[in-house]
């Protein structure tokens, strides 16, 4: 396996979840991590700020061993969501859908 590649994906699908997704992402951040991790947030038909909340708090995170990705569906369909990080995911994928 390539040493440079995240073994584990988390995937954060998200319906209209601006007065959570912040924190959520900043606990995420702060995480004290071992190896390289990968995680997808899925936005999915959001009708609120969610979208926006994700990508300035991602462009604020600071860990490094943490790469970001937004997938932005246009549908609010939680199962669409996890299936299309899933097929981003590396070889362990896990998810934060609380």
């Amino acid at each position: 396996m390539d040493e440079n590649r995240e073994r584990i994906t988390l995937l954060v699908p998200a319906y209209n979840e601006e007065k959570s997704i912040g924190k959520c992402i900043k606990s995420i951040d702060g995480q004290i991590l071992s190896e390289k991790l990968k995680v997808l947030v899925i936005p999915n038909g959001c009708s609120d700020r969610t979208t926006e909340i994700v990508k300035r708090e991602i462009s604020l995170a600071k860990n490094k061993l943490i790469s970001w990705e937004v997938i932005e569906l246009s549908e609010g369909n939680k199962v669409r969501a996890i299936n299309e990080g899933g097929k981003k995911g590396g070889n362990g994928v896990c998810r934060d859908d609380g």
